[in-house]
């Protein structure tokens, strides 16, 4: 009897397994294959991808490459340290799979200058150069992160309080996720139109030789560069990218 039991118990759990299985499989529309590398040329490992719609994730193997199910207009979060953050939105398309090429450009970080003196030799000097240190960042501004608090200021009233229910409201609520979502999603629409007034198929023929519209089209669709990159980045570096990019599209291709 107890066998029985415990058979049964065996059964409905692989029933269970399989069938949740199967919903997962089937609850993705789209499976993402990509490409992440430098501007160099050279893949980048571990990076993080992301799919910031469902809360799924996976890291870039040795050769920068990585696959991720996703759905339409799912929003693909692409990161890596000493990288720029790149956001992918999936099209609506009906293709079963994506193969794209990503290019990361580098995050410069610009430190504050530092002087260098030498140390004192003896205690005298060390003592006389203590006494001449400037005092003018001796009584520092403090940030008291008002904003952070849930706390305006006004010039004429002082301050309004709305108190830690609203901060914890404006942070962790649907309605206000929604709406950073969707600020989001217009600050990345609109980068991504002004880095079509660059990035396009004029320059794409001038760079790789392609003719063709669909070819174009295809490349393009293929290399799918960071807007930020596109805007910000020295000629240089966006042709060197092209030329790279086409060298993968080639080889994919052919």
């Amino acid at each position: 009897m107890i066998k029985q039991v415990i058979y049964t118990l065996a059964v409905v759990a692989i029933l269970f397994g399989f069938n949740g299985f199967l919903h997962s499989q089937s609850f993705y529309s789209t499976e993402l294959q990509g490409l992440i590398k430098s501007v160099n040329g050279e893949s980048i490992i571990e990076a993080h991808v992301l799919n910031l719609s469902h809360q799924t994730g996976t890291l870039t193997n040795n050769e920068g490459s990585f696959q991720l199910l996703a759905n339409k207009s799912d929003i693909i979060q692409i990161s890596s340290i000493g990288y720029k953050t790149f956001l992918y939105v999936i099209p609506n398309t009906e293709q079963v799979k994506l193969v794209k090429y990503f290019t990361l450009s580098v995050d410069t970080i610009n430190l504050a200058e530092t002087t260098i003196y030498p140390f004192p030799e003896t205690l005298a000097e060390l003592k006389q150069e203590f006494l001449e240190l400037s005092t003018e960042e001796e009584n520092p501004a403090i940030n008291l992160h008002l904003d952070d608090a849930g706390i305006l200021g006004l010039p004429q009233t002082g301050a309004i309080i709305h108190g830690p229910f609203t901060a914890l409201y404006e942070k962790f609520s649907r309605s206000a996720k929604l709406r950073r979502k969707y600020q989001a999603l217009i600050e990345y629409e609109y980068k991504r139109q002004e880095a079509a007034k660059i990035y396009n198929a004029e320059l794409v023929t001038k760079l790789t030789g392609l003719t063709s519209e669909e070819e174009i089209a295809k490349f393009m669709e293929y290399c799918e560069f960071e807007s930020d990159f596109v805007l910000y980045a020295r000629p240089y570096d966006l042709y060197l990218a092209i030329e790279n990019c086409f060298s993968e599209f080639s080889s994919y291709n052919h």
